[in-house]
Formats: C-alpha cells, sequence, structure tokens
C-alpha cells in the first residue's frame, strides 16, 4: 500500500473529514522499489474510490490539457485510443472546464501523427479513430475542434479560443504546458467522488535542502481545491 498519510488523506476525503486531497510529487521509483506497483498517484486514487472513468487534466492560466493515455510507452499509445476512452476524456474535461470556467467549455484534440496525418499519408489513426470520436462528441453537444496539427495546436492564436486540449499521450499535453506554466500548473484527477489537486512537477531531488525550490506550483494546487471545494 501506498504511505499511510495518503491512505488517511484519501479516506478521510471519502468519508467527508477533509474536503480534498492535495498531493506532492512521489519517486515513482522508489514506489516501485519499495513494492508499492502504482505508476502514480491518479492510478492508486482510482483504485481507491472504485472510479473507472477518470482523466488527469492539467491546468494553469496559459493552457490546460487532458491526457487519454498517461503513463505508458509511445509505442502503446495507438493501441490504446479506444473510442470509449477517448469520449470519457472529452466529457469529463468539458463538464470540469465548464464549471471552472462558468460557460460552455471550447475544447481541441491535436492529432496523433505529423500533420493529423495529411490525409492519411502519414498514418490512419485520425481518419479511422479520431475524427468518427470527435463527430460524436459533437452529437452531444460538446464543442470540440481537431484532429489539429500538433506542431502548431498551441500556438497562442489558436490557444485564445481553446479552453482545454484533449491531448493522446502523455508529452503532448505536458510539453507545451511546463514551457508555458512550468511553476504555475496543477493537475487534477477528474471523475473521482473526492477533489484532488496535485502540483505539476517531480520531487527535484537534484536541487533538495538549497533552499530555492519553488511553493508556487503548491500555492496553486491548493487554491483550485478551495475552488473546487466550494462549487
Amino acid at each position: 500500500l501506498p504511505s499511510p498519510c495518503l491512505e488517511a488523506a484519501v479516506e478521510g476525503a471519502m468519508d467527508g473529514t477533509f474536503s480534498g486531497v492535495i498531493t506532492n510529487p512521489i519517486h515513482k521509483e522508489a514506489w516501485y522499489r519499495a513494492g508499492k506497483f502504482y505508476p502514480g498517484h491518479t492510478e492508486y486514487l482510482v483504485e481507491k474510490t472504485s472510479s473507472p472513468d477518470h482523466a488527469m487534466m492539467l491546468t494553469s492560466d496559459e493552457i490546460t490539457c487532458s491526457l487519454v493515455t498517461t503513463h505508458v510507452s509511445l509505442a502503446s499509445v495507438p493501441e490504446l485510443l479506444e473510442e470509449k476512452r477517448m469520449l470519457e476524456v472529452i466529457t469529463l474535461t468539458h463538464k470540469a472546464m465548464s464549471m471552472i470556467k462558468g460557460q460552455p467549455a471550447r475544447l481541441a484534440m491535436p492529432g496523433l501523427n505529423p500533420h493529423a496525418g495529411e490525409g492519411g499519408l502519414f498514418g490512419s489513426e485520425e481518419i479511422e479513430l479520431i475524427i468518427p470520436v470527435l463527430e460524436k462528441a459533437r452529437s452531444m453537444g460538446i464543442n470540440i475542434v481537431g484532429p489539429l496539427s500538433p506542431d502548431t495546436a498551441f500556438l497562442p492564436a489558436i490557444r485564445q479560443n481553446i479552453d482545454a486540449y484533449i491531448c493522446l499521450y502523455h508529452d503532448q499535453g505536458l510539453i507545451p504546458l511546463k514551457t508555458l506554466a512550468f511553476d504555475l500548473g496543477v493537475n487534477v484527477t477528474l471523475g473521482l467522488p473526492i477533489v484532488r489537486t496535485s502540483v505539476d512537477h517531480g520531487t527535484a531531488f537534484d536541487i533538495a535542502g538549497q533552499g530555492i525550490a519553488s511553493i508556487s506550483s503548491l500555492v496553486e494546487a491548493t487554491k483550485l481545491a478551495q475552488k473546487l471545494t466550494a462549487s
């Protein structure tokens, strides 16, 4: 099992003792070596709260990204792009961002392949998987554009019209978010019966004990948790 502190925090949030849970980074390799076989907090929380429908969303004032796949190899991504999973992330993100923004959210999905497949020249996933899912989401009343060419999807001119991106794999979402808002991003687990936010950075052992670590992401995670628990 994970640490007693995490266990107590989650159980307290579930029974109403706490309003929510705010987590700091864990060292995933250390967890594995200690026999705690969870890729991260998110996977543990999903199991602990029996929440089959869930999504990892990372948000900031600059950009927000939800992930269809998370801690898996890049080679595994195409086979994991199932309609159910993509729609799950789209609907959870739409609901969360509509609540946060106070109006229907505007979503976008970058393609998987270079230039979003260029009509099938550079891959067929957009035609066979992604476009049908986006059409189904639109039929459900969700405002979502795509598939966008990944190399231009995050340009300022596009970002200004998008509340959240639905990214197909970890680095597709995390690279732009950490480039634009490394110290200010917040990780939110969508679909849980409890509120859970977290910092968007790792343990930073390389600067431990030097008094230079930033608390900005933790402050933002606390602010968002307060907002979500009050809504």
